[in-house]
């Protein structure tokens, strides 16, 4: 649906370009009739894809059969567009295409009677009649063109325009009031608040007497005095988000009971319907499934039921979020684009409102397919974004699963640490993050096949990337165990950006009221924002990471560090912050590098070590000097080694 809005704001922009040509030269008056049609075109188009419908055939011949008629009529009579009076016929033309794409969307939203889809259609009607109105009401009252504007209309165009301004409008505004009316109010109240400011501001400032310098001034606050508009704006937003609103909370929460769900012993059948219960009694939604790759079925699977479904290699859905990643809402498909009317189709036959889909790399591995919420309500941001993470939550039930079932089978104490490991490199990152404005390097040598050490790499957003790294007590499938709820519940915390604190203190709680075991662990979270270049962390007992400094050659250590996890259920965590600048370098590593000792060469690394290892070469690249660290380790006995190693270099860019 975006596509169809933009290519009719294209072409009513186009639109608008030409009557420059028009009030001077007037030699592409058939150009600028032409551009009406095209427009007007655009409008019905619009309206037939909201409603559901295709464009005929004999539809587009009439359309085209108007732009041949301008054609011929300037080749042989252009005296006659000059008499037929432009700005009655374009008025004649928007207003045609308009009215036929409106009365389709009218149509189309009585016969359904859909709330959701009423509230949508009535944004729509409003941005296709403003925008071919326009331009028809500024010929069929030409005698105002050459009156001055009055005051009244210039103000009141900008907050119009404003709050006409179609994505923004849908984003902000009226989507949101029918899960949070205030805040919905409230943003279009902000927005009009703003917009009026503004336009009273710059009408102040036109008709002042001051002097061009004087004026310049003024230009100069009244642009600092928008700015500071915008972010009281976002600010206030924020404020009632986190504030006034709980449902992310809610979410959060939800996320952590599926994680645990995961984690359980029980049959995947009973999880799967547990936490389709879970996501079904939070949301409204009416009906869940999971649909998988057709390589994914196996025996065990089966035992869900309906609760699943597969794909083959050729099914169309399976087609098409090979070519598009992004999450599908029903009604945001074109009629008019086959693919689109396909996927419409198929998601109607599965009561899909909402398809979306998991990927593990470039890879499809499952797709969530949600029914609709009760007819009052939306999908909000918040509500995609929790789907997105039940999703992945979802597919890891199934892999854990079938790689436990796999452990259970062979029963032989090798493979079943094969089986850990290959669990527990499907946790770990396979990549370092591209374009986060710093450069990553790490390496993992597992003390024995499973590894008590756990490090992740996690995209909280276009600027912010955070950098896990943690140690368990222990070693084997216990702390194989131990990292992959760990890991999921990370996950679920960042990625429904809750603050690094918080997550921090809903591990310290699992281990201390849920899993109610013996271990502890270290771990380190330090969150990189590109723009400001501040690295924000928590060190929960775990080496203090060292910080080269590049433009002063000198290593020191980051300062803050609270109580290990799992040994005090009323531990409280806060988190510390410094800014890399350009060159700066950060190495994180587990207590395994500097516990190594080597009774037969007396040799160890310390602290004080790694500092001179990193400070000895000012000129070496980060990956050089992990390198000499590394080399270091693989030269020592193996016998010195009592622990899992992990490094892990950053450097910003």
């Amino acid at each position: 649906l975006a596509r169809v809005y933009i290519y009719f704001s294209m072409a009513m922009g186009i639109l608008f370009f030409t009557l420059i040509e028009l009030f001077t030269a007037r030699t592409l008056l058939p150009v600028y009739f032409l551009l009406a049609v095209i427009a007007a075109y655009r409008g019905a188009l619009t309206g037939l894809n909201v409603s559901g419908k295709k464009m005929l055939q004999g539809q587009v011949f009439l359309v085209l059969a108007a732009a041949a008629f301008v054609l011929l009529v300037n080749i042989f009579s252009p005296s006659w567009l000059e008499s037929m009076g432009m700005g009655r016929l374009t008025a004649a033309v928007l207003i045609a295409g308009g009215g036929f794409g409106a009365t389709r969307v009218v149509s189309a939203t009585w016969r359904l009677k859909n709330p959701a889809l009423t509230r949508r259609n009535t944004v729509v009607l409003g941005g296709i009649g403003a925008g071919l109105t326009a331009p028809a009401a500024l010929f069929l009252f030409p005698d105002m063109i050459s009156l001055p504007m009055p005051a009244w209309l210039l103000i009141g165009f900008l907050p119009l325009f404003t709050l006409l301004a179609g994505v923004t409008l849908l984003q902000n505004s009226l989507p949101e009031t029918g899960e949070f009316p205030a805040k919905g109010i409230l943003a279009v109240m902000i927005n009009l608040f703003i917009s009026v400011t503004v336009a009273l501001t710059l009408f102040y400032i036109i008709h002042s007497p001051h002097g061009p310098a004087q004026k310049l001034v003024f230009y100069g606050a009244f642009s600092l005095v928008a700015l500071l508009l915008l972010s009281f704006k976002y600010f206030v937003l924020g404020k009632i988000r986190t504030i006034g609103f709980k449902l992310r909370d809610y979410y959060a929460n939800s996320l952590q009971n599926i994680a645990e769900m995961v984690s359980s012993p029980a049959e995947i059948n009973l999880k799967i319907n547990r936490i389709y219960s879970e996501v079904m009694d939070l949301t409204g939604i009416r009906s869940l499934k999971f649909l998988l790759p057709l390589e994914e079925q196996s025996p065990k699977l089966l035992q869900a039921g309906k609760s699943l479904d597969y794909l083959g290699a050729d099914d169309p859905l399976r087609r098409y979020f090979n070519e598009n990643r992004d999450i599908v809402i029903r009604y945001s498909l074109l009629s008019n684009h086959d693919a689109d009317r396909v996927i419409y189709g198929l998601m109607l036959a599965l009561e899909a409102f909402v398809l979306v889909p998991f990927y593990r790399g470039k890879t499809l591995k499952g797709i969530l397919a949600a029914g609709e919420k009760p007819e009052s309500y939306f999908f909000t941001g918040q509500d995609l974004g929790y789907l997105k993470t039940v999703s992945m939550q979802l597919y890891q039930l199934i892999e854990n699963d079938r790689l436990f079932d796999d452990y259970i089978i062979k029963r032989n104490y090798d493979r079943e640490l094969d089986i850990a490991s290959y669990v527990q490199f499907r946790l770990l990152p396979r990549e370092t993050p591209v374009n986060k404005g710093m450069d990553i390097s790490y390496y993992n040598r597992p003390y024995i096949k499973v590894t008590g050490d756990y490090f992740d790499f996690i995209d909280i957003d276009k600027n912010k990337t955070a950098v896990v790294l943690g140690d368990v007590s222990g070693h084997g499938l216990s702390a194989s165990m131990i990292l992959s709820m760990t890991s999921s519940i990370i996950n679920a915390m960042l990625r429904e950006k809750k603050s690094i604190e918080k997550a921090v203190d809903e591990v310290n709680h699992f281990l201390n009221h849920r899993y109610n075991g013996v271990d502890l662990i270290s771990l380190f979270i330090g969150v990189y924002n590109r723009v400001t270049r501040e690295l924000v962390y928590v060190n929960a007992g775990h080496c203090p990471p060292l910080v080269v400094r590049h433009d002063k050659n000198e290593v020191t250590a980051l300062e803050g560090r609270s109580k290990i996890l799992g040994a005090d259920p009323g531990a409280r965590y806060f988190s510390s912050k410094t800014v890399l600048n350009r060159g700066d370098e950060v190495l994180l590593y587990t207590d395994g590098l500097v516990e190594m000792y080597d009774e037969q060469r007396a040799d160890h690394i310390t602290e004080s070590g790694l500092m001179n290892i990193l400070s000895r070469h000012p000129e070496q690249d980060l990956e050089t000097k992990l390198k000499q660290i590394i080399e270091h380790v693989n030269n020592v006995d193996k016998e010195a080694i009592r622990d899992d190693i992990t490094l892990i270099g950053i450097r910003a860019k």
